[in-house]
């Protein structure tokens, strides 16, 4: 199944060779060139590329679906003296979600110990 806004195998390595020469267009590339750049580095030889595109492909993905997040997006969100830093920015938005953590469980078994 073909998606309508998908890329072609030229244009991936197009994006490749931005990607090569630290030059992303678009969202989508300047996130993988912000969040992927290590594992992209480390990756075995000869596969870089097959791991560029997924990495793409679900940069795209999140693109479509309006999710993706680049760095300087959060940045801009915060005035230039502001006290709130970026960290705490995040951390109240992972609270005001109802997420909870891996270790949540475990931490309110510790509390609820007798001591």
């Amino acid at each position: 199944m073909t998606q309508i806004n998908q890329r072609t195998e030229a244009e991936y390595r197009e994006a490749y060779d931005r990607f090569l020469n630290r030059a992303p267009m678009g969202r989508a590339e300047k996130w993988v060139a912000q969040n992927c750049d290590w594992d992209l580095k480390r990756a075995r030889a000869g596969e870089e590329l097959e791991l560029f595109i997924k990495y793409l492909r679900d940069a795209d993905a999140k693109e479509r679906a309006g999710r993706l997040r680049l760095a300087e997006d959060e940045l801009k969100a915060l005035p230039v003296h502001s006290r709130v830093s970026v960290s705490d920015k995040v951390r109240e938005e992972y609270r005001r979600s109802g997420e909870r953590h891996e270790f949540s469980d475990r931490i309110d078994q510790l509390r609820a110990m007798k001591r």
